[in-house]
Parts: structure tokens; sequence; C-alpha cells
């Protein structure tokens, strides 16, 4: 599946408040008994770049970060569940350090 964010080459951005989920079929998730996406946002060159506030469900990664074709999982949902019953995650912010 594709993403359902990407910043690129970008400067000053602040990005507030994202929602993203995968169609399942009720809270057994019947149709998706796990992660059904890899990835949610993927954020690559940028400087000044602040993410506040993405919530997902069913999605292994929710930032990947890097440049280039060489990224890397900054933010999954096993190190930060929470907003549904299961499989969730939860980010209040990502804020990368200056390199």
């Amino acid at each position: 599946m594709a993403l359902y964010q990407r910043v690129s080459k970008s400067v000053s951005i602040n990005a507030y408040g994202a929602g993203f989920w995968n169609f399942f079929n009720g809270l057994e998730r019947d149709l998706c008994s796990s992660e059904c996406q890899n990835n949610a946002a993927l954020y690559e060159n940028n400087v000044g770049l602040y993410s506040y506030g993405i919530s997902t469900h069913n999605v292994r990664t929710l930032v990947l970060d890097g440049d280039a074709g060489s990224y890397r999982a900054v933010v999954n949902d096993t190190e930060n569940s929470g907003g549904w019953q299961s499989g969730g995650g939860v980010m209040a912010a990502y804020i990368p350090t200056l390199g």
C-alpha cells in the first residue's frame, strides 16, 4: 500500500494531527489480523520538520526518516501503542535532532 504522508526536501514544516488507519472488519479484525501496512509517514531530506500527533491502526511504522532511499524506522507501533483496542500506535511528537 502507498504511504499516507510524504514530506520531502522541505524547510520549516510543522505538521499537526493526523489519523491513519486501514479498513478492517470489526474489532476482531477478521480481514487483517496484524499490521496491514508497513509504513505511514516518510520524511526525507527536510530541515526544521516537526510532526505532532500521529495516530494509526494496523500500521507497523508510524514514521520513516532518511534520505536518498536510505530510510530508518524512527517511530513504530510496538513502542508507541495506544489509541485503539488493539493494533494502534500513537505518537505525541517527532522532533528530529539536528546533525
